[in-house]
């Protein structure tokens, strides 16, 4: 299926036009948009959406894929905005008129027309495919949003609850934005590009597949099943104290207990060792590889599941 190749135009830079590609496939209701590249170096999404179009389909609605949300940080293949050095997926609140607060802002102004936002995303570390369901905004739109997530049916899912003290870095991200206008939303976790496996961008093209099929856009043709009872986590994040050598022994997606020993860090100059022992339980839902840390990096996330 062919689609139609369009553009928003976000600022005129010197002698170069901003514009962020918009490839649009069939019309009418509903319309659902896949985002890919708010982080500019964020590479798997594209793999997904290659794999997704080549036998795309849809009998009804109209299916909106944004490839490169932010093209100058894409093409530099880094996270912020080049010009003014601004994570786009913190600035959904523009305030001043800066490149990045209006590429949002023109976004933003472009998102009103959806039913549902798929947003994609990669870790930086390892991690399983995770989708992260907003907990803000009114009950209806939590509901569809939870419902569709149920139908893309991931590894795992991260609940992320901007009120929390351990989300608060969160506030002006996209899907809280979006989740207070009305429009259902959640976003796609996926290991990055060089860690991905075939059969994980198979998976994830599956689940989008699944919620095409449940808004009766598309034919089924995925294997995969809805997750009624999927298990929902809080994320906390343990960061380095130290600096060293990171070597993990714990393997992702472990039951952790306080106490148990994740890994070491191994001190460069005197390769003195120093355990990294969990102070609490819960899913190892991120980790680091063997890795050169400083203090603050992020070494493992731990997911406590949440009481529904």
């Amino acid at each position: 299926m062919k689609p139609e190749q369009k553009e928003i135009f976000i600022d005129k830079i010197g002698a170069l036009d901003i514009k962020v590609p918009l490839l649009q496939f069939g019309s009418g209701d509903p319309k659902i948009l896949i985002l890919n590249g708010i982080h500019g170096d964020e590479i798997s999404g594209l793999f997904v959406i290659k794999k997704l179009i080549s036998d795309l389909q849809l009998k009804q609605g109209q299916l909106d894929i944004i490839t490169s949300a932010n093209p100058l940080a894409q093409a530099l293949q880094e996270r912020k905005t080049p010009i003014d050095k601004k994570d786009l997926n913190r600035n959904f609140d523009p305030v001043d008129s800066s490149l990045t607060e209006q590429t949002a802002e023109k976004l933003l102004e472009k998102f009103q027309n959806y039913d549902l936002v798929i947003d994609l995303h990669t870790f930086e570390n390892c991690s399983p495919i995770v989708c992260i369901f907003i907990n803000h905004g009114k009950e209806k739109i939590k509901q569809e949003s939870k419902r569709q997530i149920e139908n893309f049916a991931p590894e795992l899912v991260w609940e992320l609850d901007i009120d929390s003290k351990a989300d608060k870095d969160f506030l002006g991200s996209l899907g809280p934005k979006l989740s207070h206008q009305d429009i259902a939303n959640f976003v796609v976790e996926m290991p990055e590009h060089f860690r991905i496996t075939d059969n994980q961008i198979q998976n994830v093209n599956n689940g989008i597949k699944n919620v095409l099929f449940d808004l009766n856009m598309i034919e089924n043709s995925s294997n995969k099943k809805r997750k009624e009872n999927l298990e929902f986590f809080e994320r906390t994040r343990i960061k380095a104290e130290d600096s060293g050598i990171f070597t993990p022994e714990k393997e992702l997606m472990s039951n952790i207990t306080s106490g148990d020993k994740i890994g070491e860090i191994t001190m460069v100059d005197t390769f003195e060792t120093k355990p990294v022992i969990a102070e609490q339980e819960g899913k190892l839902i991120i980790i680091n590889e063997k890795d050169l840390v400083m203090p603050g990096d992020l070494l493992f996330s731990l997911g406590e599941k949440v009481t529904r």
